[in-house]
């Protein structure tokens, strides 16, 4: 069973800073696909950053896959 199936959801994405390893490690883990990087695409009181996206779909097998990131 994935993590939302209790939920019905047929998508987990994750995202993360740019450079943000440790999440990333734990999101490759998880299971999640690195999907690839979207410039400025996360805001925080700071200012916008790069970012790092991934997903987890329903019918994905969550063995861990290399990721280009890391």
């Amino acid at each position: 069973m994935h993590p939302g199936a209790e939920l019905g959801l047929a998508r987990i994405r994750w995202q993360a800073v740019v450079g943000n390893v440790p999440s990333a490690r734990a999101a490759r883990t998880l299971g999640f696909r690195y999907e690839g990087l979207q410039r400025q695409a996360l805001t925080s009181p700071r200012g916008r950053d790069d970012g790092w996206m991934a997903g987890l779909l329903a019918t994905d097998d969550r063995t861990p896959v290399e990721w280009p990131a890391l």
